[in-house]
């Protein structure tokens, strides 16, 4: 049986009136499934406050959680690998 408690915070911080960053912790239901792929977890910043900071961060999470699903290797998926560091360019 797998664990299924989590717990997340964001802040919008000191500048922004709204936080514009998105999270996910999504957790298969099919046990079969978190063992092949596992427990996705996903960040992605606001986009500093620009226009459409919410809506990108929100299209970023989903799209990496869909293709991080179809992708039919392991747990390995090469463009979520990155560090967080060669995202922000």
């Amino acid at each position: 049986m797998i664990p299924k408690q989590s717990f997340a915070a964001s802040d919008r911080g000191l500048v922004r009136r709204d936080n514009e960053d998105t999270y996910l912790l999504h957790m298969p239901e099919d046990e079969g499934l978190i063992r092949r792929k596992g427990i996705l977890a996903i960040v992605a910043d606001g986009v500093g406050g620009g226009p459409g900071g919410k809506q990108a961060s929100s299209m970023a999470v989903e799209m990496v959680k869909d293709s991080y699903y179809r992708f039919r290797g392991g747990r390995q998926f090469s463009s979520a690998a990155r560090s967080p560091a060669d995202c922000q360019s």
